[in-house]
């Protein structure tokens, strides 16, 4: 009767499996992705730690180690973990990844664009790692290939509404106003609720002279709770008042 009062959720019955026994990777390990579930980083952290401290190649748990010093912005110290991986052969993607997204972190997109192709080596149909390529890319105003990668990650996965808007962004920088028009459409399409997808389709329809289409974005952002641009408001408005 009293045990069973440790059973009645994952957290409660991995706590107490820890409590009892020693050196139980298993319930450090399975308590740490419990914690992860909930996003609680810095004890999910401590969990895998611990299952390190007992067997340190339990790769697993390295790598959601690494994962959980990246949600912390704590990347110097996930990088660590994420050449670990690599040297051991295990997760090697997820690795170069995760390497990738650590650059980016630190403002190292150069070294970002190396790790996100060593990735994509490893797995080239993921259409994240091309998203990520393309968002590295961008920021070194590397336009073309920043394009390129967000059209293959459209291409592999059409339902993926991030690279859809990347890829409306980058068109309206290189001034393709109808092409962009269409990409941002499709992300709005797929997440209906992202005031921030609305908002960029609205500074996209004024710029190709569609005032009406670019009011009515507004005013959605503004039903989601959103803040429309407020450049665009007042440009807006003051072209009402000259009619």
């Amino acid at each position: 009767y009293v045990e069973v009062g440790y059973w009645r959720d994952s957290e409660t019955l991995f706590k107490r499996a820890i409590a009892v026994t020693k050196r139980n990777t298993l319930a450090h390990y399975n308590l740490g992705v419990e914690l992860q579930k909930q996003r609680r980083w810095a004890e999910a952290e401590k969990q895998y730690r611990q299952v390190l401290r007992i067997v340190p190649r339990q790769h697993d748990a390295r790598l959601n180690l690494a994962l959980m010093l990246m949600r912390q912005s704590r990347y110097k110290e996930a990088e660590k973990h994420y050449r670990d991986l690599i040297t051991a052969r295990y997760h090697v993607a997820e690795a170069y990844q995760g390497l990738a997204q650590s650059m980016v972190g630190q403002n190292r997109f150069e070294d970002a664009v190396l790790y996100y192709k060593k990735a994509i080596k490893e797995r080239p149909r993921v259409a994240r790692l091309h998203l990520g390529l393309g968002f590295a890319y961008a920021r070194l105003k590397a336009l073309d290939k920043a394009l390129a990668e967000f059209s293959r990650a459209v291409t592999l996965d059409p339902r993926d509404a991030a690279a859809h808007y990347y890829l409306g962004l980058i068109y309206h920088a290189q001034g393709k106003l109808s092409p962009a028009i269409k990409a941002c459409q499709e992300a709005v399409d797929l997440v209906p609720a992202s005031p921030q997808y609305h908002d960029t389709l609205a500074r996209m329809l004024y710029d190709a002279g569609d005032f009406r289409g670019s009011w009515r974005e507004l005013q959605q952002v503004e039903r989601l709770g959103g803040a429309p641009n407020p450049y665009l408001v007042k440009a807006l408005q003051e072209m009402q008042r000259r009619k």
